[in-house]
């Protein structure tokens, strides 16, 4: 019987030690897999993200598991240490049983009420951020007050503020945004359209032609900056047949005055197109540049399996 005792208490023993180390395993993945999140935030690869909280949710879900995991042996080995300290007062001092329990009632609840307004914390936090989700505009206000040099914030911002919401139309702080997203970075082709638009709200024809003239080179811009700057260029050198008709009968009256502004709309608008050619030229160099090295390494590659071949 002795024997047979001391069987079931070694299974047992070695049934813990494998369902605890298939425990640690598991938590030891789920260690991994948090910072396993945070690669896509670790800069090695581009992420077009434009609001980053999609990017936490896999590392919230991993955090939570070990806060889990931190706080549920927290409370049973604060547990366990209370059972002992009560059996041990049963035992010895029967008397304090009542005594012993309202102190370990009360220890409880202050531990657990620092918890309990984290959990109320958190709460309210989901609930702000769920609000600011379902609302564009809070979207990107709170966006920008976060991350204020942030280019496309400062992009949707000015978007909003030149029409998208009426009730925050603000052309000039639009300009700003515009111009400090500009700044952090000029490589930014997106912002031309906006500028173009910025500019023309202004009557800046100078700034609204450069920057509209960039806005059709940028891959992102040119579908929707394409037929403004169409439409533009065919008003500006009249050739829409109401124009025509109506500079036939001012002919008299202002026709050196017309004649100069059709000549400097013809230089402008042969400025512009000179720096669509440019950038079409430069992109078709790049091309045939990258041509050119594919078929390089093809060849290299192909001259080193010959020596290989050779060489066997």
């Amino acid at each position: 019987k002795t024997k047979s005792n001391t069987t079931s208490s070694t299974s047992t023993t070695t049934t813990t030690k494998i369902s605890q180390r298939s425990y640690n395993i598991l938590l030891w993945f789920a260690i991994m897999s948090w910072f396993a999140t945070l690669f896509p935030v670790s800069g090695f690869l581009k992420v077009g993200t434009f609001i980053s909280d999609r990017i936490v949710i896999s590392l919230t879900f991993c955090t939570s598991l070990l806060w889990g995991r931190i706080l549920t042996h927290y409370y049973i080995f604060s547990a366990h240490k209370s059972n002992s300290s009560n059996h041990h007062h049963h035992n010895h001092h029967t008397t304090t049983t009542t005594t012993t329990t309202t102190t370990t009632l009360i220890s409880f609840l202050l531990k657990s009420f620092p918890l309990f307004l984290y959990f109320t914390y958190l709460i309210y936090q989901i609930s702000a951020r769920t609000h600011t989700w379902t609302d564009g505009l809070y979207l990107i206000e709170s966006s920008l007050e976060t991350c204020p040099n942030s280019i496309k914030s400062n992009l949707e911002m000015a978007k909003i503020q030149m029409g998208m919401y009426p009730h925050k139309y603000n052309p000039t702080s639009a300009l700003q945004h515009l111009l400090h997203a500009q700044h952090i970075d000029p490589s930014f082709c997106d912002l031309h359209q906006q500028l173009a638009n910025s500019y023309g709200i202004q009557e800046d024809l100078d700034r609204f032609e450069h920057h509209l003239t960039l806005a059709v080179i940028c891959p992102y811009t040119m579908q929707g900056s394409l037929s403004s700057y169409n439409s533009y260029w065919k008003w500006q050198l009249q050739l829409d047949s109401h124009s025509q008709y109506q500079k036939e009968e001012e002919q008299d009256d202002d026709d050196d005055h017309t004649t100069f502004m059709l000549a400097d709309a013809r230089r402008r608008y042969m400025n512009s197109q000179s720096v669509i050619q440019e950038a079409i030229q430069k992109e078709e160099n790049e091309k045939l540049q990258q041509s050119q090295q594919q078929q390089q390494q093809k060849i290299h590659g192909q001259s080193n399996d010959h020596l290989i071949h050779s060489d066997l």
